[in-house]
């Protein structure tokens, strides 16, 4: 009997990112895979899906805003889930919520966790560590990012696989469209920057472009709500300042081509546009960025954006390399510890 694989996504970025390894596990039959996705924005994860040729098997909608009520709600079904699959392996990507408690509850569950980080070396954030705690399995982009785990002294067994990122980008098959010279493509979406956070960070961008009227920007909306009224409240009345809707996956990577240069808050984004070779600049959310280094970091990018751009070599073996190192880790798998729970 063929073993399975709870493969769950949450965002744009680990839809696409996870696709290729779902697709090489499937042809190389090596699991059974079920595509669980848990997600606030349903619209946007299934067109992501769409995108790549793949679908949701179970879909987990996201509708509590108590953070104590979603874990305690949706770790309830993903133990239903859980239950009635009978999966071998868990495969995760990033550090959204739904990651962290779908590894949770594989671990109360006792199966083998498999964490696909991202290709920065950023690791922040509370649901990271968590989740690196858990996985039994984490997959990284190179011997760099190995080393730098290893210092965490994380829970499993941290393996480099190549770089997932020009895979993935090429997955999509959008083609290369005429760059626009002026245009600056800026995404903020983190929830936790809405409210006077978003704005100090909206209102520094504007304060920085003011000084350089050559170029346009280009904002797809945010979906929450105060992140969308706090962008429109500083932007709405900048002639240099463009908010759009948010735009589906194959027009948004469209726009990212287009686009001169990329400033965004998000790990997927940023690795998207160097896969492009776009000058790039990440803002950091975790630590949060002061204004102050927020509008210096802005400048060096303008004035240098030769030194923002990061050459992103392929990895030819990359997908063979994660299937082989998930297959070894379920066939040689312990029980996970449990006796302190």
């Amino acid at each position: 009997m063929r073993k399975k694989m709870i493969v769950v996504v949450s965002a744009r970025g680990g839809v696409l990112r996870l696709a290729p390894i779902i697709k090489a596990i499937r042809e190389a039959e090596a699991f059974e895979v079920v595509i669980v996705m848990m997600t606030t924005h349903a619209d946007l994860v299934e067109d992501a899906l769409r995108s790549v040729s793949l679908e949701a098997d179970i879909a987990i909608a996201i509708t509590e805003s108590d953070p104590t009520e979603l874990a305690v709600r949706k770790l309830t079904q993903l133990n239903h889930i859980i239950e009635n699959e009978n999966p071998d392996v868990l495969l995760v990507q990033g550090a959204k919520q739904p990651s962290f408690l779908a590894s949770l509850a594989a671990h109360y569950h006792q199966f083998p966790v498999v964490s696909m980080e991202a290709a920065s070396s950023r690791q922040g954030g509370f649901n990271r560590r968590l989740i690196n705690q858990i996985a039994d399995l984490i997959l990284v982009r190179d011997d760099n990012q190995v080393a730098e785990f290893t210092k965490q002294e994380v829970a499993g067994k941290v393996q480099a696989i190549g770089n997932i990122s020009p895979v993935a980008f090429e997955e999509l098959g959008v083609k290369q469209p005429p760059v626009k010279t002026d245009q600056v493509l800026l995404t903020l979406h983190r929830s936790n920057l809405a409210g006077q956070t978003m704005r100090q960070i909206i209102r520094t961008i504007r304060n920085v472009f003011e000084a350089y009227p050559q170029y346009q920007i280009v904002f797809p909306s945010a979906d929450d709500y105060l992140m969308r009224i706090s962008a429109q409240e500083i932007l709405a009345d900048d002639p240099k300042a463009t908010i759009i809707d948010t735009q589906p996956v194959l027009k948004f990577h469209e726009l990212l081509l287009a686009s001169h240069i990329v400033i965004t808050d998000s790990l997927g984004v940023e690795e998207e546009a160097k896969t492009a070779g776009k000058p790039v600049l990440f803002i950091s959310t975790d630590p949060q960025v002061s204004a102050p280094q927020l509008f210096r970091n802005l400048t060096e990018l303008i004035e240098n954006l030769d030194q923002f751009i990061a050459p992103v070599e392929s990895s030819a073996n990359v997908l063979d390399n994660a299937v082989k190192a998930i297959v070894e880790l379920v066939d040689g798998c312990e029980p996970t510890d449990t006796e302190s729970l």
